[in-house]
Parts: structure tokens; sequence; C-alpha cells
């Protein structure tokens, strides 16, 4: 599927947002999950659900709510796929990371929708039980919105300190200092093993080297500036000074996105027993384990006296977390179904 080019330096509400469309799947429909059994099956039907979310969609200016959905979308899609890629392979590993991703993005749609959950509970909950009005509606639906321009803006704020890191006077000599492979080549041990672990290393003049680190920084700057200029949007002034607070006050520590809303919510951990997710936990934390390669009771299995790799389905960890996959994005995909309607603003909206 071919994407079109992007302008580089538009502010964000001149640039089009590409919304890509999949007949063949409409087409087929549940037709596709025929056959399929177990957390494929599982799998297969969330994938049919997000490609089919895109169905009444198409392309549209851009806004920092609609790029904060299509992020969550496009997160959630590529999950999927991976997912499915590696069941079909059976690759545990891949799954218990994808896994904990999942779970991360599903708490992220949970707190942008909070505003309305909290509001129709405590109606639920109150002894005379009253018809919320439309403009009651109207404004924890707006709430739930601007904390997709949040998402969309503790995002970019990222993106931009990323590219400022990448830009730094002492990254770009990391990059393109040539001194150091000059050294290796003049020393056939080091060169051996730097083949070995690295491939063969590429020479460059002088003149080569000045001018393809340009190039290289050329690309860095545009792009921060084309995110320094988005972020210097007054749709997003609120959270922009928010972000930039709660950053300040959390040095040297990145902040979560809960954290713009509840500043207790420092970690995952501290989110899930807010909301009496304690319990689930356990399984982020054995994703953060294969991520870092802190463990080897994750990657090698224990049976009859022997270890032997967690390879294949041995001890069902594909399937048990290509499950949790499925769960996880079920809960981001209707959280995303939700808000489709306000963010992109189609008549039948939510109720």
């Amino acid at each position: 599927m071919k994407t079109p080019s992007v302008p580089h330096k538009n502010p964000l509400e001149n640039i089009t947002l590409w919304i890509p469309q999949f007949p063949a799947v409409k087409d087929r429909g549940e037709k596709s999950l025929d056959g399929l059994e177990g957390s494929t099956k599982l799998i297969a039907l969330q994938q049919l659900r997000a490609a089919t979310l895109l169905d009444d969609l198409q392309s549209t200016p851009a806004s920092f709510a609609k790029i904060a959905w299509l992020t969550h979308w496009t997160r959630v899609f590529e999950a999927l796929n991976a997912t499915r890629a590696a069941l079909d392979a059976e690759v545990g590993l891949a799954c218990g990371i994808l896994a904990r991703i999942c779970m991360e993005q599903a708490l992220q749609i949970q707190v942008i929708l909070d505003p309305v959950v909290t509001t129709i509970g405590e109606n639920s909950k109150a002894s005379t039980r009253v018809q919320l009005s439309s403009a009651a509606k109207d404004r924890y639906w707006h709430e739930a919105v601007d904390r997709l321009n949040a998402y969309a803006a503790w995002c970019l704020y990222s993106d931009a300190d990323y590219y400022r890191f990448l830009c730094d006077k002492n990254r770009l000599n990391d990059v393109w200092e040539e001194d150091s492979r000059r050294a290796i080549l003049r020393d056939p041990t080091a060169k051996r093993m730097h083949e070995l672990f690295y491939g063969p290393i590429e020479i460059l003049s002088d003149a080569e080297v000045a001018l393809d680190r340009k190039k290289h920084e050329k690309g860095i700057r545009e792009g921060l500036t084309r995110i320094t200029s988005w972020l210097e949007s007054s749709a997003i002034a609120d959270w922009r000074l928010r972000i930039k607070t709660c950053t300040e006050k959390a040095r040297p520590r990145s902040i979560t996105f809960f954290e713009l809303f509840n500043e207790t919510e420092q970690t995952i951990r501290k989110r899930l027993t807010g909301q009496r997710l304690g319990f689930a936990y356990q399984s982020y934390q054995r994703g953060s384990l294969l991520v870092h390669g802190t463990t080897i009771e994750h990657v090698l299995g224990f049976s009859q006296d022997t270890l032997l790799p967690r390879i294949g389905d041995a001890f069902s960890d594909t399937t048990i977390d290509a499950a949790d996959v499925a769960d996880w994005c079920s809960h981001i995909l209707l959280g995303l179904g939700l808000l489709k309607g306000r963010v992109f603003q189609l008549l039948d909206v939510n109720p």
C-alpha cells in the first residue's frame, strides 16, 4: 500500500490525515474467521474489528485529536498483525512483549474515556437517576476528546525531545566520527571482531562525511522544526503548559500520560492499583522482564529437572499471551469506536 508523501513544515491544520481502507477485508467479513480457532481466532476477530473501524472515515484535515486517535488505531492494528504473525510462527517471546505494550495502551485509552465513564457511573449509582441533558453529554465527551489533544501533545513533546537528542553535537559526533573506524581498520584483530558482529566497515572521505552529516542533520532539524511548530499551536496551549510543569517537577524521570490528570499516577502499577486492577501488574512486569532481558525464568522453561528454551508453544506462553493481546485490544478498539464519532464529527455520534 503506497502512502502519500507528507509535507515537512506545514501547520498541523494544513496537513491531510490519510485514512487507509481495506476493501478486501470488508468483502470477506467474518468469512475470514472460518477454520480458525483458539487464540488465532481471537486475534483475527480483533483484526477484522480494527480494519472495519475505518470504513466510514475518509482522508480529512488533521487535528490534534484526530492524529491521537489514528496513532492509537495504528498501534493496535500493528500489534494485532504482529501477534498474528508471532502466533503463526509460535514466537512466544514476541507475544509476551506485545501483551505488555497493549496493556499500557489500553490504560491510556481508559484514562482518555474517564470523564465519560465517571459521569455515567456516578449517575447510575445515584439514589435518583436523572436523564443527562444533551449539554451534559456534550461536556463529558468534549473533555474526553480534549484528552486526545493531551495525548497528542504528550507524544509530540517526547518526539521533540528525541529530535533534540539526535541533533546534539555530541550525538552527531558519535555517528559521524571517522577516526575510530580508521583505527579499527589498522588493527587486524579489531577489524575481524568488528566485522564478525557488525559487518563490513564503510570508510568515507572527509568530504563525504561532511556532506552526509549535513544531510542527516538537516533532516533531523526539519523534523524538530515541524514538531515544535505543531506544539506551539494555541489548540493545545493548556496541555503544553501542563506537560512542561509536570516534566520540570518530575525530572529526571519521564512523566506518564496518566500524570497529566492525576499526579499520583507516576507508574503503570499506580494506575492499575488506582483502578483496582493491581492483579494485572504481574503480567505487565513479566513483559518488562522480557523487554529488558532481565529474566531466565521466562526465557527458559523448567520441567522434569530439565531447563529448555521456551520456543514454539511448549509451555503455552504463545497462546496465553496472544489471548491477553486480544483482550486488551478489544478494550482499545471499543474505546476508539466510542470516540470516533466525536473526533471525526460524524452525524451518528455516541449517546
